[in-house]
């Protein structure tokens, strides 16, 4: 992470083919300098991928990890593993902007009663769901002490400006992104996705990202699977 010239953006440069590899071993050198003995997971809406990221990175820690979510698929399972403890939180509404607002900040205080209790030895993951929720991790470390790494699944204020929600040169947009800069600078490690998420132009007509990775990615392979599938079996008839 290294930031641009003149400006308070940050260029997040971390190659699909590295960031597995890197996140592992920032994971390892914790373990093995004595700095972590569990981490706290921190995510409002929790899919399977970042289940299994939470289940593997605490299997290898000493003491058992903890995941904070509002995920009813999550919370519906008593135990993932013996390693990893599910805590249920406020979950994310989107029935409306006000809704959404008001699951994010019940979300971020709740984390902040979470965190509050770790030490130096806890290491927090986070993601940007809520993307209100790093100023305050980033404060809790600096009063805490314990070390945190950012996962990026979407950058704010990036999506609230190309929904229309606020003004690309605004106040709150300004303030935004200094946080943003803050809170990376500080992280041990940032983690995203992909230069077009990142920007947030990879989107479908709604705005949803992962909506436009299944239509334009997930559908297209299937296709060809089954379609080569279908060949395979007519050349064998």
């Amino acid at each position: 992470v290294s930031r641009n010239k003149g400006s308070n953006s940050l260029s997040i440069k971390l190659s699909s083919s590295t960031k597995i590899r890197r996140f592992r071993r920032t994971i390892m050198a914790m373990k093995e300098n004595n700095l972590v003995e569990r981490f706290v997971f921190l995510n409002q809406l929790t899919r399977p991928l970042f289940r299994e990221l939470c289940i593997d990175v605490a299997q290898h820690l000493p003491k058992p990890s903890l995941l904070s979510t509002g995920d009813k698929e999550t919370l519906a399972k008593e135990s993932w593993s013996p390693h990893l403890k599910i805590r249920s939180s406020p979950s994310y509404n989107r029935n409306s902007k006000w809704s959404r607002l008001f699951s994010w900040l019940s979300y971020t205080f709740d984390s902040l009663f979470v965190i509050g209790r770790a030490g130096p030895e806890t290491a927090v993951l986070f993601a940007s769901n809520p993307p209100i929720l790093g100023p305050f991790v980033w404060l809790m470390s600096k009063l805490k002490g314990f070390p945190y790494i950012v996962l990026v699944y979407d950058l704010y204020p990036e999506v609230l400006i190309n929904f229309g929600v606020l003004q690309k040169n605004g106040y709150l947009v300004r303030l935004w992104r200094k946080c943003n800069v803050l809170v990376w600078e500080s992280a041990s490690m940032v983690v995203t996705l992909g230069f077009g998420l990142i920007e947030g132009n990879v989107r479908n007509d709604e705005g949803q990202a992962y909506r436009w990775i299944f239509d334009h990615m997930l559908v297209p392979l299937n296709a060809t699977m089954f379609a080569l599938l279908a060949f395979y079996i007519a050349s064998a008839a």
